[in-house]
């Protein structure tokens, strides 16, 4: 009996929560904007940019992004490939995609890193 009492209750708060709030047509809200397709060219240069960044990293940093992203192996595996525990791996991935973003950060129009 307390469950399903504590249960109606919970009902009733996310009613009158969801009553108090401001609700809008969808018909009213604007469609977002498109991005401007990319060019071919410019998807290339994009690519080229990346990757030069990525091997301008320390050689640790550089190992863990290439085997990670490029040949898509999950940390577990890059710890065993390099000998080095999967906290540093995942340490040294951070780390690198920190400097990565630091490093790109002109291009945060053509590189989103959410």
């Amino acid at each position: 009996a307390w469950v399903i009492r504590v249960a109606i209750n919970l009902c009733k708060d996310q009613l009158r929560r969801a009553a108090s709030r401001q609700q809008v047509a969808l018909e009213d809200v604007p469609e977002p904007a498109a991005q401007p397709a990319q060019t071919e060219d410019e998807a290339h240069a994009a690519q080229s940019r990346v990757l030069d960044a990525v091997m301008a990293l320390p050689q640790d940093m550089r190992i863990a992004i290439y085997l990670h992203y490029y040949e898509g192996y999950p940390i577990r595996a890059i710890s065993a490939i390099t000998g080095a525990s999967e906290a540093a791996i995942a340490k040294r991935l951070s780390r690198a995609r920190a400097q990565l973003r630091e490093t790109l950060k002109g291009d945060d129009d053509v590189f989103d890193f959410a």
